[in-house]
Formats: C-alpha cells, structure tokens, sequence
C-alpha cells in the first residue's frame, strides 16, 4: 500500500510531526472585526478615563460608570446584532433578551446609587453572556436551560481570549506596499515611544521650553505617561475584544452543545417525602408563631414592645429561609424519580411552599411595621424586591408540581429580569429619599439621618432640595444645604461618562451656603 507524499516532502525527523500550524488568514468579515474591535476598545477607554486626565482602573468602570457604560453597552450590542447580519436573523428569544440587556444598560444613566450600580452590573453581565452565546449561533433550547447558562458563561470566559493574538499575528504576516512604507511606520512608532519618555525629561529641564511646547502641544510633565498607558490598553483591549467579535463572525456558538443529556441524580421518593415531613413540622411551629403575635392583634405585639420593636429584626432572616426553601422545592423537583411521583411527595412540597409564602408575608410585615417607623434605605428597598422576585419563583415552582415539564429556567430568567427592571429603572434611591423626606415632613417620621440622603448619592438631590426649603429653623434644614454644598463640590467634579443624564443638567446641584 502506498501513501501520498505531502507537498512539503518528508520530515527530516521521522519524530516531527505532519500537522503545522495553519498560517493566519484573515477573512474580509474579519478585517471589519478588527476596526470595529479597535472603535470599541477606544470607546471603554474613552468613558473609562472620563476627563481624559487620568489612566483609570478599567474593569471598576463597569461598575460605577454612568452615561459612559451605557454608551459602550448599547453601541456594543449594535456591533454584535451588525455582525451577525441584523435582527430578523436572531430568534424571538433572543431579541427579547437583548432588549432586556439593553435596558439594564440603560439604569445607570438614570441613577447615580453605587450600591444600585454594582447590582445592575451584575445583572447586566449575566444577561449580556445568555445575548452573546446566542448571537454566536447557539441555540435559544439549549441556551434557556441552567445547564445552557453555565455553558455561556465558560464560552464568553473562554472567547476572551482564545483568539486574542490572531489580529496582531495576521497584521504582522499582512505584506505591506514597501519596504519604504514599513520602515515609514516603524520609524515613526519608535520616533513616539521614545518622545513619550524624552519629552517629559525635556520639560522638567527647561521651564521656557516646556511652556513653548505645551503653547502649541497642551502637552505637560504627566501625560506622556498617561498616553502610554492609555495606547497599552488600548492595545490589549482591542485583542480581547477582538477574540469576542471573532466568536460572533464565525459562529462559534453553533459548536457549544451539551453532548449527551446529563444524567440526573435520582433519589427516592421515601427519602424527599421523610425529609419534607420534618422540614414541614418545625416550620409548622414556626408560622403558628408567626399568625400569632404579627397577625394577633396588638395585645400580643404589646408584650413585646410594640409591633415595630418586635419586627426590628429579624426580617432579613426570613427572606434568606424563603430563598432555601425555594431552593429546596426546585432541588426535590429535580432530583425525585419520574416515575415514583406520588401524591404524598408533591402534597409535601405545596405545604412547603404554602409556609414559604406565610414566611414572606411575615418578613414583609416585619419590614413594613420597621420601615414606617425608621424610614427606608436601598436594603431595605431591595430586600421588598427580592420578596416578590422569591414570591414569582415560588408561583413557578407550584406549577411546576403539578406540571413536570414547564421551564422553569426559561419563565426565572423572564420573571426576575422583568422585575429587576421595573425596580432599577423607577429610580429607587430618589424614591426613598423622597419617601424619608416626606415622611419627615409629614411628621411620620419622627427624625430623619440627612447623612443617609447624602450617601444615596446625586439621585436624593430633588428630595434634598425640598428639605433645604422649609420655613424655620430646623437642624435637618440646614444640614440639608450642607449636603447640597458638598454634592456640588464633590460630584459636580464627576467625568461626564460617570455621570446620570440628570446631572448633566446645568445647576443641578445647588449651593446653600451655611446661615452664619
């Protein structure tokens, strides 16, 4: 039998291999992911740095950027819909979740609330890798599962930089016109990276000639370096974010299967139900409690000191037991046998949920009866949200029960988006300043912590302007007009990227000096 000889003829080393490496050869698609790579990495830069004043931290920028993160999400979701030839190309699910995530962009431009921001970007990168998967020819049925998620989250981690040299190795082999041109190019890139080292030595100098230079150049002693910086991240971000583009144009995401189906753990329907009937027994006890002193009446509350004293605490725990009962319910789901599905079990896991619920009510009473008599903060506003978020879930989980094959994955990542929207985008931490402050006014509130409405951030603004107005000679007033003061002086320093849309209004942040 004989074998064909590669072109290359036979190796020299009967142990070196046939197989090279494939030369780099960039498509047209490509080339534009490269020059719209390059337009996204001086975008991050661009908002990242603000003012242009500063090489800043980058990746904190995804967290407390404002109108600068959500100019770079939405024009980066354009650049994937764009690559992958529009949106009648993407499935119903997908532009829905696209349309979410362009949303979540959205909610820092409209509030300034760090704590809100950092919770948003969480949300926001969660659903920006489901888009990207997608985008990249995954399908929307093996997406929409839990096990679907995991697998977005190891294809972006993994996209990021599985192609982040090929753009500088092609360019690199890419003839150019001349030699002529090519040592034009090198010797002007040399040319800069030694004058970003000379130039600031020379100002330090020569005070004349750093005065001259910076007439015509605005050039001064730090942005040599700082440039430098800039152009080395600029650098490393466009092959990161080339990698991703390159994930796209190709389609890498139609090879993201999930193989086989995985096999479940089964476990006994004697075991969950054994399990459940103790779980239930102790909580039985526990919302008889419950029923008895928050829905009592207030002889019950009285002994106690009062229903707010009695709910002081304790509201925090309830919503994290909710949680793991939630959990513990989808968990049972999951793992009991098909075929050993009884009555019994799934009787067990409605008194579960039903005590759940009881629980939720509690926790929400609880922060209800604290909120009306010490006022409300971002905590306590996301944990309100975090109860109709488990109160959904719960819904879904029941239905669930009774219909083994509802998605549930599917209908939780509809439901909880579509709640953390409504959430985020109402401004909440306007809204509880002004809650506070009315409540205050009101006389509801008996005192009130004008420090807390400074730490919410720019968004208090309008409810600090309404304290700072009142007639007479309150203490609450005039520390109202020194947290104006300090906003204006502190955030009205803010880089426009880092800035809501409201700030950028002129005189948004008044100024009360102190009354002497």
């Amino acid at each position: 039998m004989s074998y064909p000889v590669p072109p290359e003829g036979l190796p020299q080393d009967p142990g070196e291999s046939f197989t090279k490496k494939q030369s780099v050869a960039l498509t047209h698609r490509d080339q534009v992911g490269i020059g719209l790579a390059t337009l996204l990495s001086v975008l991050w830069v661009l908002c990242a740095d603000g003012n242009l004043e500063t090489a800043r931290f980058s990746l904190e920028f995804f967290t407390i950027g404002g109108v600068g993160l959500t100019l770079y999400m939405l024009t980066t979701l354009a650049v994937l819909v764009f690559l992958q030839g529009g949106l009648k190309r993407l499935g119903r699910i997908t532009r829905i979740l696209l349309a979410a995530t362009a949303l979540a962009a959205i909610v820092p431009s409209i509030s300034a609330n760090h704590d809100l921001r950092s919770a948003n970007a969480l949300v926001l990168l969660m659903l920006y890798m489901l888009d990207f998967l997608l985008i990249s020819g995954c399908s929307e049925r093996i997406v929409l599962t839990m096990h679907g998620w995991i697998a977005s989250v190891s294809f972006f981690c993994r996209h990021q930089f599985a192609h982040a040299g090929m753009a500088y190795r092609a360019l690199r082999k890419k003839p150019i016109a001349s030699e002529r041109t090519r040592a034009i190019i090198i010797g002007i890139a040399l040319a800069g990276c030694i004058l970003l080292v000379v130039l600031p030595l020379l100002f330090s100098a020569d005070e004349v000639f750093a005065r001259i230079v910076d007439t015509f150049f605005d050039w001064n002693l730090e942005s040599g370096g700082v440039w430098l910086v800039r152009i080395i991240r600029i650098a490393v971000i466009v092959s990161i974010t080339f990698s991703l583009l390159y994930a796209v144009i190709h389609a890498l995401g139609k090879d993201c299967a999930l193989g086989e189906k995985l096999n479940k753990p089964q476990v006994s329907n004697v075991l969950i139900a054994t399990t459940l009937v103790l779980i239930d027994a102790v909580y039985a006890l526990f919302v008889f409690v419950q029923i008895t002193y928050l829905f009592g009446g207030v002889e019950a509350s009285a002994l106690h000191g009062g229903y707010a004293q009695y709910a002081r605490s304790g509201f925090f725990e309830l919503v994290v037991v909710t949680a793991i009962n939630l959990a513990l319910t989808l968990l049972a789901l999951a793992v009991r046998k098909r075929e050993e599905r009884t009555a019994i079990s799934s009787t067990l896991l409605y008194v579960l949920l039903a005590m759940t619920l009881v629980m939720l009510v509690s926790a929400a009473q609880r922060m209800t009866l604290y909120t009306v008599e010490f006022g409300l903060s971002m905590l306590r506003a996301m944990t309100y949200m975090g109860m109709v978020a488990i109160l959904a879930l719960v819904i879904i989980a029941a239905v669930r029960i009774h219909k083994p094959n509802v998605p549930v994955f599917k209908l939780g990542v509809f439901c909880l988006s579509v709640i953390w929207l409504v959430f985020a985008l109402s401004n909440p931490a306007a809204r509880i300043a002004a809650f506070n402050v009315d409540g205050y006014l009101g006389g509801s509130l008996r005192q009130i912590d004008v420090e807390y409405l400074y730490e919410l951030g720019p968004d208090s603004v309008p409810a600090l302007k309404k304290l700072a107005s009142i007639s007479g000679t309150d203490a609450a007033k005039e520390e109202a007009r020194i947290c104006l003061d300090g906003m204006s002086c502190f955030y009205g320093q803010t880089p426009w990227s880092y800035r809501t849309i409201r700030e950028m209004i002129p005189n948004y942040f008044p100024v009360y000096p102190s009354e002497q």
